[in-house]
């Protein structure tokens, strides 16, 4: 994952936060992000949606994977897949219509 699809998965994990967060960790969070501590940024979210029980939503789980799996080697891998892994999934909305036969 580059760097801009990383600022893209903060601001995402951000905004879809937002109105669960207080006005001081929602500005924390912006100028964290804004300023260019990515990681981190997308670590203290991930943190609050996994000590708040709230799901990440199905459009971002891919992004979320892919994410971790930058980190494939290093010695913190194992403690973002844990951190990721208390984190429940929101599945994304199936299309009405569709079968699977087709």
């Amino acid at each position: 994952m580059n760097r801009a699809d990383e600022g893209a998965l903060a601001w995402a994990l951000a905004d879809t936060a937002g109105p669960l967060l207080t006005a001081e960790a929602r500005v924390s969070f912006n100028m964290k992000i804004g300023a260019g501590e990515l990681d981190g940024a997308v670590v203290d979210l991930l943190t609050f949606y996994g000590r708040n029980g709230v799901a990440i939503p199905g459009d971002l789980v891919v992004a979320l994977d892919a994410w971790v799996a930058g980190y494939a080697g290093a010695p913190v891998e194992a403690q973002l897949r844990r951190l990721v892994e208390r984190i429940p999934r929101r599945t994304p909305p199936t299309t009405a219509g569709t079968s699977s036969s087709e």
